[in-house]
């Protein structure tokens, strides 16, 4: 408190537009990393979604071989034709594989269907299938992080899937979306923020300057009329005081005088008696 009584009140009044200017920026800073998990969380939500809508698709055909409808084996070939054929979102897509981890359907890579996936690698090494194999057994559902090739793209890309077993037939349907199109939304969104941020801070420093020039400045310049002013008084009242000894004086030379004619009119006085 005693530093800022010691500033200028346009450094006071500049100094407030410099702290709303770091909280602001420090509001951002705060709000980027939730901002960043919740679209994150809000993707996986979707994915998971999805997967539970065509786990109820093998979930009818099932029910379709039990009412002996049509056969098993029918059931398994018509629910992976149709799982195959769906997509959503940016052409994302579905896969099916068993619990040995074997890919039973792939919309992208039919000729490697009913292949052991269980030696393939993303980039990084990782045998994701077995991942979603462990899971599957384990957990029933679950999410699954790797690398994988993006169509049209020949760099591979980060992926997050969503794996939830099928019981009935030991099968585990899957898919998943790429993280990079999740970045690159949220580097959109945080550069129209970033601009409208740049917009107000800029707006509020301006602001800050132009409201301390418009206090400081006629402040100033009542003061310096003020201080004139007082110049003035001061000089007058010089004046005044020469003026009122000047007063003084003559009155002093006059009393003299009017004293001494009176003493020469005495003596006349006395001299024709």
């Amino acid at each position: 408190m005693i530093m800022l009584g010691n500033l200028k009140l346009s450094t006071r009044i500049l100094l407030q537009g410099v702290i709303i200017t770091i909280c602001f920026s420090l509001l951002l800073a705060w709000l980027y990393p939730k901002i960043r998990n919740t679209m994150y969380e809000e993707k996986e939500l979707k994915t998971k979604h999805v997967v539970e809508g065509v786990w109820g698709i093998l979930d009818y055909y099932s029910k379709q071989a039990k009412a002996k409808v049509i056969s098993e084996e029918q059931a398994k070939k018509m629910a992976k034709e149709v799982v195959k054929n769906l997509r959503y979102g940016d052409g994302e897509y579905f896969f099916i594989i068993d619990m040995k981890g074997y890919m039973l359907a792939h919309p992208i890579s039919p000729e490697e269907e009913n292949t052991d996936w269980t030696t393939v690698e993303d980039p990084n090494g990782r045998r994701f299938i077995l991942d979603f194999v462990d899971l599957c057994k384990k957990e029933g559902e679950g999410f699954v992080d790797y690398v994988w090739t993006k169509p049209g793209i020949s760099k591979p890309a980060p992926k997050i899937s969503y794996v939830k077993l099928f019981p009935e037939w030991d099968w585990g349907v899957a898919t998943g979306i790429y993280v990079d199109d999740v970045e690159r939304e949220l580097t959109q969104l945080f550069m129209v923020v970033f601009g409208v941020a740049i917009v107000i801070i800029v707006g509020s420093l301006f602001f800050s300057f132009f409201m301390a020039r418009s206090i400081s400045i006629p402040i100033l310049s009542t003061a310096s009329n003020l201080d004139q002013s007082v110049s003035q008084v001061a000089s007058a009242s010089d004046q005044l005081s020469a003026t009122s000894q000047q007063l003084a004086e003559g009155s002093s030379e006059q009393a003299a005088s009017i004293e001494e004619t009176s003493s020469t009119l005495e003596e006349a006085s006395s001299m024709i008696q």
